[in-house]
């Protein structure tokens, strides 16, 4: 039977992968990961923007104390409303900006479970990746709150015998943010992973076939 990729498989490079290795499963972080923040960002850019608007239009209802100041500008002299004007199209460039590069961010954070090791993919502009060969998991662990459950996502928590190995290991590495300070070395924790329970399935069959295959691999014997 030919080998079908898995879902989410085009997420994972070619040239990361070994020449045996195959894509088992491969995602994003949930969306929850960023809304927050995104939302909190949305909202200042939209409150600026409205701030200087009411300088400009004082029919607009008035932000108490700033659109005072907002007026005041306004009519401080030739040129001073153009520049408000001015000031709101910068903002809301500023806010696509960010918008866009959190989503891009987003977009590069990838989960993987391959045939041999389990993948953290990440970087804005190059590509880095945390690694955890599947033979040196000791256990994985799900964590999920009330709400994470009914959007089925939670804190994958992923023991492992050794530190996960990366090309750089910036200490503020995507598999170190939500580690506690009771947690060993070698642990590993993704947020926000939708179905999370499927990915634990998954390591634990992996990691199943992978200690059966090198089981039955025949043994080398040394000549005396």
């Amino acid at each position: 039977m030919a080998y079908r990729p898995a879902r989410g498989a085009r997420l994972v490079k070619r040239r990361i992968l070994g020449d045996r290795e195959r894509v088992q499963r491969a995602t994003h972080e949930s969306l929850w990961a960023v809304i927050p923040k995104l939302s909190l960002e949305v909202l200042v850019v939209a409150l600026v923007i409205y701030w200087f608007l009411t300088g400009i239009d004082a029919s607009l209802p008035a932000i108490p104390y700033l659109s005072a100041v907002a007026r005041s500008l306004a009519s401080a002299g030739p040129g001073f409303s153009e520049g408000l004007a001015v000031a709101i199209l910068l903002v809301f460039v500023i806010g696509v900006a960010l918008v866009v590069r959190r989503m891009w961010k987003w977009s590069r954070y990838v989960l993987a479970v391959t045939n041999f090791r389990i993948l953290h993919i990440y970087g804005i502009l190059g590509t880095e990746f945390e690694e955890i060969p599947l033979i040196q998991v000791r256990n994985v662990d799900v964590d999920q709150r009330f709400w994470e459950r009914l959007f089925r996502i939670g804190w994958l928590r992923i023991n492992s015998l050794q530190v996960p190995t990366s090309g750089t290991q910036p200490p503020t590495s995507p598999g170190s943010r939500g580690r506690r300070p009771s947690d060993p070395p070698g642990m590993e924790v993704w947020l926000y992973v939708p179905n999370p329970y499927g990915i634990e399935k998954d390591i634990e069959s992996q990691t199943e076939e992978l200690v059966a295959a090198r089981a039955q691999a025949p043994v080398a014997v040394r000549p005396t």
